[in-house]
């Protein structure tokens, strides 16, 4: 693999698209609504940058309305028997996200038949995605299930939505006879017996894509795990799959200078390349190894690339991107900050597969995975 570039050390190098709309007494109606999901511990401010992006690739964008406190609201879980089982189902406990999904659409419906104009009839609402990150994956799949209190009351919200795009969402609970706990504690396993895979594909139409990235191979806390000649034996088998060395998915190697800054700044972490066991490698195996019951899974640092994909879905695998929007090299204003991450939602990742957002391929090389 060849060296990835690095960022210019000064900013005035770095060339950005401009997200300025041209003054215009009106403007083109939007291609897609999309909400955005925030992830566990996120807020909606997080996707701020995410969300202009999306906008100015002609999208009606909302995000679903989260303080970072409200992840709080969770621990009422604790309080149920049930969580205690391992047997935990979504609802009550969350019920408080999914009413911020419902508000986050109404409000989203209302902006843009707001700018239609007072055409009559009104034009149609154009398609909708759902875009999740993280924990709002499984979120977005219990909301999908839920019934519509609206326009198709009775039906499954699913019946709403055109396309559901997760990034490094945790779909999968730990395989069965695994020792390790759902660490939903439960609500996963409630997921995949009621809405296994692609599940509103067939009877909605719904269209899945699913993205992970091998950011850090984990390892485990102690120890040195499997051995070199073992890992060379699981990369020729991912090669012989169809993935090569890098999943389904998109390396950033380039030698185009025009697309340097996009290269995520540290390489995907692994021990072939020569380096010890790194604390964070040790890190992301716990938990790595918490979810997919892998410490020395790839995954994105928090989550790990089998868990990420839903089986029926288009999946993309990427190289070297970062699972959390804090700390990425284009967070807040898009300035590139020189040393920082690339995370899913960054302008030159995003490009890889924002298509699936607005109902199309992604631009890279993506699979529709029925194995998993």
């Amino acid at each position: 693999m060849r060296p990835h570039p690095t960022l210019p050390s000064s900013p005035s190098s770095i060339r950005l698209t401009t997200l300025a709309l041209p003054l215009s007494t009106s403007l083109p109606p939007p291609r897609r609504r999309v909400v955005i999901l925030p992830g566990l511990g996120n807020c909606d401010a997080d996707y701020s940058r995410l969300a202009a992006l999306l906008r100015s690739r002609g999208a009606a964008v909302k995000v679903a309305r989260v303080a970072r406190i409200d992840w709080a609201r969770n621990a009422a879980g604790l309080l149920l028997p049930e969580y205690w089982k391992g047997t935990l189902m979504p609802r009550p406990t969350v019920d408080w996200y999914l009413e911020r999904i419902d508000e986050a659409l109404e409000a989203l419906n209302e902006e843009v038949s707001e700018s239609s104009g007072s055409s009559s009839p009104p034009p149609p609402l154009p398609p909708l995605t759902l875009l999740a990150h993280s924990a709002g994956g499984w979120l977005g799949r219990v909301w999908m299930l839920s019934e519509d209190g609206g326009p198709a009351a009775g039906k499954q919200k699913a019946a709403l939505v055109s396309a559901f795009v997760s990034v490094g969402s945790p779909h999968r609970p730990p395989p069965p006879g695994s020792s390790i706990p759902d660490q939903t504690r439960g609500i996963l396993t409630w997921c995949e017996r009621e809405a296994p895979g692609s599940f509103h594909a067939e009877e909605h139409g719904v269209r899945y894509t699913t993205v992970a990235s091998r950011f850090v191979k984990g390892a485990p806390l102690f120890g040195s795990g499997r051995g070199e000649e073992e890992e060379e034996e699981e990369e020729e088998e991912r090669a012989r799959a169809g993935g090569g060395g890098s999943g389904s998915g998109a390396s950033f190697d380039s030698d185009d200078s025009d697309i340097a800054l996009l290269a995520p700044g540290p390489l995907p972490l692994n021990r072939r390349s020569g380096n010890k066991i790194s604390i964070a490698q040790r890190l992301a195996g716990v938990g790595y190894e918490a979810v997919c019951g892998d410490a020395e899974a790839w995954g994105d640092g928090i989550t790990p690339v089998t868990s990420s994909h839903l089986p029926g879905a288009v999946t993309l695998t990427l190289d070297g991107v970062f699972h959390s929007p804090l700390g990425a090299a284009d967070e807040g204003s898009g300035e590139m900050k020189v040393g920082g991450r690339l995370w899913y939602g960054s302008e030159g990742v995003l490009d890889q597969w924002v298509g699936a957002v607005f109902g199309e391929a992604p631009l890279a090389s993506a699979t529709v995975d029925g194995s998993l």
